[in-house]
């Protein structure tokens, strides 16, 4: 099995540990004990093994996979099924394989960790984390799926096209978009942040203000790198700007749109902490179109201008 891409005419022979497969068939073999996989279910219907446990496949869901885990489809039938296979250190060189699941405290945040490196062990948590009620599965809607595919397919593409000379950069980016989702959708899974499940609590006899909000949650973390307004947002979830800003924050503790910054900002801190690509590109990947904006913003949210913040952080300059 292809674990690695290979450069060619940029960066030639480099090996970028980074291969993306569009019809996966969920077999396993012995070079998945050198990779975590990533596994996008579209569709389908059967069962599925991981390790010596047998569960209903379900879709669409991602399975979080790491190096020890294997997965096995035993019945199956009209499966749609996309993956990603990669080296944790492509997400941060300190991260290696080889670890316990679930790993002790020690090895989960060792001391000498930076804040920027627990940061980047965060999106990792679903390969990482297991338990009785977690084993890598992590149910998702439609929307998310599509969202993710897309991202997967954009991945695909660079590793194919290779089409200039930041291709592992950029395809590392959409690599840690995909991440971040996931994470997300596991946090969202496992359970809410103690101040969600009290406004949760609050909203409780208000099914359709919970739908509405999860709604539009999801919608910004989908459609961040898009021009949204709270306007639009009104419009398209059927209430008034007033209202839905009240629901919004009744629900996170924050508005709509200081929410979807904290979503902006959060993805172009980790595209600047572990890639090289050019801030303009960062910028326009997060749906912001003003230079100025963006490095007010972002000073506001890290204390650091965005190239301050790449020299101090990003490992890639460091090694």
């Amino acid at each position: 099995m292809k674990i690695d891409t290979v450069g060619v005419n940029h960066h030639p022979n480099y090996r970028h540990a980074l291969v993306y497969n569009s019809a996966d068939v969920l077999d396993w073999d012995e070079a998945h004990h050198s990779r975590y996989k990533l596994v996008l279910v579209l569709d389908g219907t059967g069962l599925i093994s991981c390790g010596a446990h047998v569960y209903p496949l379900i879709a669409p869901a991602f399975y979080c996979l790491n190096e020890l885990d294997e997965l096995k489809c035993i019945s199956g039938g009209h499966l749609t099924v996309c993956s990603l296979f990669f080296h944790p250190g492509l997400i941060n060189a300190k991260f290696e394989l080889g670890g316990e699941y679930p790993p002790s405290e020690a090895l989960l945040s060792p001391p000498e960790w930076s804040l920027s490196d627990q940061q980047d062990q965060w999106c990792l948590e679903p390969f990482i984390e297991r338990s009785d009620a977690y084993s890598g599965c992590i149910p998702t809607d439609s929307a998310t799926a599509r969202y993710a595919l897309s991202i997967m397919e954009a991945i695909g593409e660079q590793l194919a096209s290779q089409p200039d000379y930041h291709w592992p950069c950029r395809s590392r980016t959409y690599l840690l978009e995909l991440l971040y989702l996931t994470s997300r959708k596991y946090r969202q899974a496992d359970s809410f942040p103690e101040q969600l499940r009290a406004a949760e609590i609050q909203l409780e006899g208000s099914t359709e203000v919970k739908e509405r909000i999860d709604a539009v949650i999801r919608y910004l973390h989908t459609r961040y790198a898009e021009k949204i307004r709270i306007d639009q947002l009104a419009r398209i979830f059927h209430t008034n700007k007033t209202t839905l800003n009240q629901q919004f924050k009744r629900y996170t503790g924050t508005t709509v749109m200081a929410y979807l910054n904290q979503v902006r900002m959060q993805t172009a801190g980790a595209m600047l902490r572990n890639t090289l690509l050019p801030k303009d590109e960062i910028m326009l990947r997060i749906g912001i179109r003003d230079a100025a904006h963006f490095l007010r913003h972002f000073r506001k949210f890290a204390g650091y201008t965005p190239t301050e913040y790449r020299n101090r952080f990003c490992w890639m300059l460091q090694s």
